[in-house]
Protein backbone atom coordinates (compact mmCIF):
# COMPACT_ATOMS: atom_id res chain seq x y z
CA UNK A 1 0.00 0.00 0.00
CA UNK A 2 3.01 2.34 0.83
CA UNK A 3 3.85 1.23 -2.96
CA UNK A 4 0.81 2.71 -4.81
CA UNK A 5 0.15 5.54 -2.24
CA UNK A 6 3.65 7.02 -3.71
CA UNK A 7 3.84 6.16 -6.89
CA UNK A 8 0.51 5.53 -8.64
CA UNK A 9 -0.55 7.66 -11.54
CA UNK A 10 -4.07 8.46 -10.37
CA UNK A 11 -4.86 10.57 -7.10
CA UNK A 12 -8.06 8.36 -6.06
CA UNK A 13 -5.83 5.66 -6.13
CA UNK A 14 -2.95 7.24 -4.08
CA UNK A 15 -5.70 8.45 -1.48
CA UNK A 16 -6.99 4.97 -1.22
CA UNK A 17 -4.07 3.62 -0.78
CA UNK A 18 -3.31 5.98 2.04
CA UNK A 19 -6.59 5.18 3.71
CA UNK A 20 -5.13 1.60 4.13
CA UNK A 21 -1.47 2.37 4.81
CA UNK A 22 -3.05 4.68 7.64
CA UNK A 23 -5.08 2.59 9.34
CA UNK A 24 -2.10 -0.75 9.26
CA UNK A 25 0.37 1.66 10.69
CA UNK A 26 -2.11 2.67 13.54
CA UNK A 27 -2.81 -1.02 14.15
CA UNK A 28 0.61 -1.56 14.06
CA UNK A 29 1.00 0.76 16.96
CA UNK A 30 -1.57 0.25 18.56
CA UNK A 31 -0.38 -3.82 19.28
CA UNK A 32 2.90 -2.59 19.92
CA UNK A 33 3.91 -3.87 23.58
CA UNK A 34 4.68 -0.52 24.38
CA UNK A 35 6.02 3.35 23.25
CA UNK A 36 9.57 2.36 23.62
CA UNK A 37 9.48 -0.78 20.97
CA UNK A 38 7.47 1.08 18.16
CA UNK A 39 9.76 1.68 15.20
CA UNK A 40 8.38 2.81 11.79
CA UNK A 41 12.20 2.91 10.31
CA UNK A 42 11.54 -0.15 8.35
CA UNK A 43 8.74 1.05 5.89
CA UNK A 44 10.10 2.50 3.15
CA UNK A 45 7.75 5.68 2.14
CA UNK A 46 7.91 6.52 6.23
CA UNK A 47 10.67 8.79 7.30
CA UNK A 48 11.81 8.25 10.99
CA UNK A 49 14.68 10.87 12.90
CA UNK A 50 15.66 10.28 16.91
CA UNK A 51 16.27 13.01 19.33
CA UNK A 52 20.28 12.68 20.27
CA UNK A 53 19.61 11.75 23.68
CA UNK A 54 16.91 9.14 22.32
CA UNK A 55 13.58 10.32 24.17
CA UNK A 56 11.83 10.74 21.38
CA UNK A 57 11.19 9.67 17.25
CA UNK A 58 9.08 11.43 15.04
CA UNK A 59 7.93 9.66 11.92
CA UNK A 60 6.55 11.56 9.24
CA UNK A 61 5.45 11.23 5.61
CA UNK A 62 3.46 12.71 2.74
CA UNK A 63 0.67 12.03 -0.02
CA UNK A 64 0.61 13.61 -3.19
CA UNK A 65 -3.10 14.70 -3.15
CA UNK A 66 -3.17 16.21 -6.92
CA UNK A 67 -0.25 17.99 -9.11
CA UNK A 68 1.17 20.23 -6.09
CA UNK A 69 -1.01 19.87 -3.26
CA UNK A 70 0.66 17.68 -0.28
CA UNK A 71 -1.34 16.38 2.93
CA UNK A 72 1.14 14.99 5.92
CA UNK A 73 1.06 12.79 8.11
CA UNK A 74 3.14 11.58 11.34
CA UNK A 75 3.62 10.46 14.89
CA UNK A 76 5.76 11.24 17.58
CA UNK A 77 7.00 8.14 19.53
CA UNK A 78 8.04 8.70 23.72
CA UNK A 79 9.90 6.19 25.33
CA UNK A 80 8.42 7.01 28.86
CA UNK A 81 4.87 8.40 27.61
CA UNK A 82 1.88 7.88 25.26
CA UNK A 83 2.51 9.15 21.54
CA UNK A 84 1.27 11.41 20.05
CA UNK A 85 -0.01 11.47 16.23
CA UNK A 86 0.61 14.57 13.92
CA UNK A 87 -2.28 16.04 12.40
CA UNK A 88 -2.29 18.47 9.35
CA UNK A 89 -4.64 21.03 9.69
CA UNK A 90 -3.22 24.05 7.77
CA UNK A 91 -1.92 25.34 4.99
CA UNK A 92 1.93 25.81 5.11
CA UNK A 93 2.77 29.78 4.25
CA UNK A 94 4.86 32.67 6.00
CA UNK A 95 2.47 33.37 8.88
CA UNK A 96 3.88 29.50 10.35
CA UNK A 97 7.17 31.99 11.50
CA UNK A 98 4.58 33.87 13.79
CA UNK A 99 2.84 30.88 15.50
CA UNK A 100 3.22 28.27 17.83
CA UNK A 101 1.93 24.33 17.07
CA UNK A 102 0.70 21.76 18.58
CA UNK A 103 0.22 17.93 17.35
CA UNK A 104 -3.38 19.07 16.90
CA UNK A 105 -2.81 21.89 14.22
CA UNK A 106 0.42 20.58 12.73
CA UNK A 107 1.69 22.77 9.62
CA UNK A 108 2.53 19.37 8.08
CA UNK A 109 6.21 18.59 6.87
CA UNK A 110 8.59 15.69 5.95
CA UNK A 111 10.93 16.03 8.90
CA UNK A 112 14.67 14.89 7.82
CA UNK A 113 17.02 16.57 10.38
CA UNK A 114 16.63 17.01 15.09
CA UNK A 115 19.27 18.85 16.89
CA UNK A 116 19.56 19.19 20.76
CA UNK A 117 20.34 22.48 21.43
CA UNK A 118 19.09 22.99 24.97
CA UNK A 119 17.82 21.11 28.10
CA UNK A 120 14.22 19.67 26.72
CA UNK A 121 14.71 22.04 23.55
CA UNK A 122 15.76 21.18 19.78
CA UNK A 123 15.77 22.27 16.82
CA UNK A 124 13.45 20.38 14.02
CA UNK A 125 13.87 20.68 10.92
CA UNK A 126 11.19 19.51 8.17
CA UNK A 127 10.19 20.12 4.06
CA UNK A 128 6.88 21.14 2.74
CA UNK A 129 6.16 20.52 -1.01
CA UNK A 130 2.87 22.02 -1.33
CA UNK A 131 2.37 24.26 -4.28
CA UNK A 132 2.75 23.96 -7.88
CA UNK A 133 5.58 26.24 -8.40
CA UNK A 134 7.39 26.46 -5.00
CA UNK A 135 8.06 24.66 -1.84
CA UNK A 136 8.96 25.21 1.91
CA UNK A 137 11.35 24.49 4.39
CA UNK A 138 11.17 25.12 8.00
CA UNK A 139 13.26 24.73 10.86
CA UNK A 140 11.44 24.82 13.81
CA UNK A 141 12.21 24.76 17.65
CA UNK A 142 11.01 21.50 19.21
CA UNK A 143 10.19 21.63 23.39
CA UNK A 144 7.31 20.47 25.76
CA UNK A 145 5.08 21.62 28.04
CA UNK A 146 2.74 19.90 30.48
CA UNK A 147 3.96 16.93 29.17
CA UNK A 148 2.78 17.95 25.44
CA UNK A 149 4.76 18.67 21.95
CA UNK A 150 4.83 22.33 21.17
CA UNK A 151 6.59 23.74 18.09
CA UNK A 152 7.86 27.21 18.24
CA UNK A 153 9.17 29.48 20.42
CA UNK A 154 10.33 33.10 20.04
CA UNK A 155 13.90 33.34 19.70
CA UNK A 156 14.64 32.94 16.01
CA UNK A 157 16.14 36.54 15.07
CA UNK A 158 13.94 38.37 12.07
CA UNK A 159 15.64 38.67 9.22
CA UNK A 160 13.56 41.79 8.29
CA UNK A 161 13.71 43.22 11.51
CA UNK A 162 17.08 42.48 13.44
CA UNK A 163 15.05 43.73 16.88
CA UNK A 164 12.12 41.25 16.93
CA UNK A 165 12.56 37.87 17.15
CA UNK A 166 9.90 34.60 15.44
CA UNK A 167 8.93 30.97 16.38
CA UNK A 168 10.88 29.44 13.04
CA UNK A 169 12.88 30.01 9.92
CA UNK A 170 10.84 29.74 6.79
CA UNK A 171 12.24 29.53 3.60
CA UNK A 172 10.28 29.42 -0.13
CA UNK A 173 11.52 28.30 -2.96
CA UNK A 174 11.36 27.00 -6.80
CA UNK A 175 10.12 23.44 -6.67
CA UNK A 176 13.01 22.92 -9.31
CA UNK A 177 15.84 24.82 -7.19
CA UNK A 178 17.45 22.65 -4.82
CA UNK A 179 17.89 24.52 -1.43
CA UNK A 180 19.44 23.48 1.74
CA UNK A 181 18.34 24.76 5.25
CA UNK A 182 20.08 22.37 8.27
CA UNK A 183 22.32 22.38 11.23
CA UNK A 184 25.99 22.79 10.19
CA UNK A 185 27.54 21.04 13.07
CA UNK A 186 31.39 22.71 11.88
CA UNK A 187 29.82 25.90 12.25
CA UNK A 188 27.58 25.24 15.17
CA UNK A 189 25.12 26.99 12.93
CA UNK A 190 21.90 27.21 11.34
CA UNK A 191 22.68 27.67 7.22
CA UNK A 192 20.62 27.83 4.34
CA UNK A 193 20.97 29.59 1.20
CA UNK A 194 19.94 32.93 0.50
CA UNK A 195 17.48 33.16 -1.87
CA UNK A 196 16.85 36.21 -4.05
CA UNK A 197 13.90 36.85 -6.45
CA UNK A 198 13.81 35.68 -10.19
CA UNK A 199 11.42 35.22 -13.12
CA UNK A 200 10.58 31.63 -12.62
CA UNK A 201 12.07 28.50 -14.93
CA UNK A 202 8.49 27.13 -15.04
CA UNK A 203 5.94 28.01 -17.20
CA UNK A 204 3.23 30.15 -16.15
CA UNK A 205 5.65 30.34 -12.43
CA UNK A 206 6.30 33.87 -12.43
CA UNK A 207 8.83 35.70 -9.96
CA UNK A 208 9.97 33.03 -7.13
CA UNK A 209 12.92 32.46 -4.60
CA UNK A 210 16.12 30.87 -6.15
CA UNK A 211 19.70 30.62 -4.05
CA UNK A 212 22.39 32.63 -5.52
CA UNK A 213 25.55 31.11 -4.19
CA UNK A 214 25.86 32.96 -1.15
CA UNK A 215 24.17 31.39 2.38
CA UNK A 216 22.58 32.96 5.57
CA UNK A 217 23.14 31.30 8.98
CA UNK A 218 21.92 31.69 12.34
CA UNK A 219 24.39 30.98 15.81
CA UNK A 220 23.26 30.64 19.63
CA UNK A 221 24.01 34.07 21.39
CA UNK A 222 22.98 34.36 25.11
CA UNK A 223 20.34 31.83 25.04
Amino acid sequence: YGDVMVSAQLPENRQRASEVFNQLVSEYIENAPANSEVDLSFINQVTSISAEDSLYTISTWPLELSDGVYEYFGYIFYDDKPYEMLHDTEEVSASVQYQEHTADNWYGALYYNVVKYGEGEYLLFGYNANGEYNNSKIADILHFADDKMLLGKEIMQDREDSTSYVNKIFINFSSDASVNLNYNPGLEMIVHDHLIQRMGRIPGQGPTNLPDGTYEGYALEDG
